[in-house]
């Protein structure tokens, strides 16, 4: 009872990468539909780095080449609010310096809190307490990187990243290199004749941090710890690995007193035990099975483990026969009120959809579901929700839109 959240009960995306205007009301169980490049998976990513104490883990699964990761082409500003936090997400250091200019300074003195962290030549952390040395240094940084900040209700988050848009390999190491050169010839200058000769035996730790900062947070605030947000990509459903014992314990329970897998009798990370007619044991590796096995062993896995809180997953219905995508649906409705979590998927299935749709039998269970559907024109998109009623008058519409006619 005490880890549990509140669940998004309202969400407004502004100028979110491709998302200008996006309004939303999510349900219990949430289905985003549409065709490509309509919008679905940044508004998954927009409700992940909403929540609280999540944007850490987010943001260290991008690697930010610029403001257009992020924010609306030519827009000076994204925001994403719900009842959970309000996050504004500012594109370069001038747009932050004119709404909240503090943090600059604030980003530097932790920039050098942790490059003295590496320094052990006292000399060498004499010259990064230089005033003189800082302000130089400070203009180095911004000769070569802008600065691309999340502010929430819960602190600060600035992402360095290079002016210069690079691509990675030989272009990306020689930009380092020409970085490293030029931060050494700066440390020289201020460096004392006797331990001039010293300056290559300065930590490699110490230039990386020095050259390129990395995502700094800033003005933390406490909050309920949201232990159970989680997020699940394409290749997430096909790993079956490094899987604690009491998760595999748990797992197995569940496959068992549901009846999820027929005369499955022992689950292991490498082998599944079943039950032949004649009582007889038999072991299959985990492996030989096919990935439809796996994603449904997995979806079920990642649903147990978001109890208490929030799921977020990308197509569930990958590689997933028909039959087993009725099995998720059917756990999921009935274990996501019990487990108390909110989920939100997109999927391009219409099996998904008409299964979601013709579960539930009661209002009640009606009303834990939302159908939304994603258009675009090719500039603006758009987001038409239906209940589940609503949904079934145009599932038509919906295999129309799924299969492109």
């Amino acid at each position: 009872e005490n880890n549990k959240i509140i669940h998004i009960q309202k969400l407004s995306v502004r100028n979110f990468r491709a998302l200008r205007e996006i309004n939303y009301i999510p349900k219990q169980i949430n289905i985003l539909t549409g065709r490509n490049n309509t919008g679905k998976t940044a508004l998954l990513d927009a409700i992940a780095f909403n929540i609280p104490g999540y944007i850490h883990k987010e943001i260290d699964n991008y690697d930010i080449e610029g403001p257009i990761d992020f924010i609306c082409c030519e827009e000076k500003s994204a925001q994403i609010i719900s009842n959970l936090n309000s996050v504004t997400i500012f594109p370069d250091a001038n747009t932050l310096i004119k709404h909240n200019g503090e943090i600059i300074p604030e980003f530097f003195e932790k920039v050098f809190a942790e490059i003295n962290e590496t320094i052990s030549n006292s000399k060498i952390k004499k010259i990064f307490d230089n005033d003189e040395f800082r302000d130089e240094y400070i203009n180095f940084i911004f000769k070569y990187f802008d600065f691309i900040t999340f502010t929430s209700d819960f602190g600060y988050a600035v992402c360095p990243y290079p002016k210069q848009r690079l691509d990675w390999g030989k272009q990306y190491l020689n930009f380092s290199k020409k970085m490293d050169t030029q931060l050494k010839k700066l440390i020289k200058k201020y460096e004392e004749r006797q331990i001039s000769q010293k300056g290559s035996r300065i930590s490699s730790i110490f230039y990386r941090i020095a050259v390129d900062p990395g995502i700094i947070f800033l003005r933390e605030k406490p909050f309920d710890e949201l232990k159970n947000v989680i997020k699940i990509g394409h290749m997430d459903k096909l790993i079956f690995k490094e899987i604690s014992e009491e998760e595999l314990i748990a797992l197995e329970e569940f496959v068992k007193e549901n009846n999820v897998v027929k005369n499955l009798r022992r689950l292991s990370q490498k082998d599944v035990v079943y039950q032949n007619f004649d009582n007889s044991l038999v072991t299959i590796p985990i492996d030989a099975h096919g990935d439809g096995f796996i994603a449904l062993l997995n979806v079920i896995r990642y649903l147990l483990r978001a109890k208490n809180g929030i799921l977020i997953i990308e197509e569930p219905e990958n590689h997933l026969h028909p039959r087993y995508v009725d099995i998720f649906i059917d756990n999921l409705f009935e274990y996501s009120k019990k487990l108390n979590v909110q989920v939100f998927m997109s999927t391009h299935s219409l099996d998904l959809i008409r299964s979601a749709l013709k579960y539930p039998e009661n209002d009640k269970e009606k009303e834990m579901l939302l159908i939304s559907k994603m258009t675009s024109d090719g500039q603006n998109i758009e987001k038409f929700d239906y209940s589940v009623d609503e949904g079934l008058k145009v599932i038509e519409e919906l295999y129309q839109d799924l299969r492109g006619n």
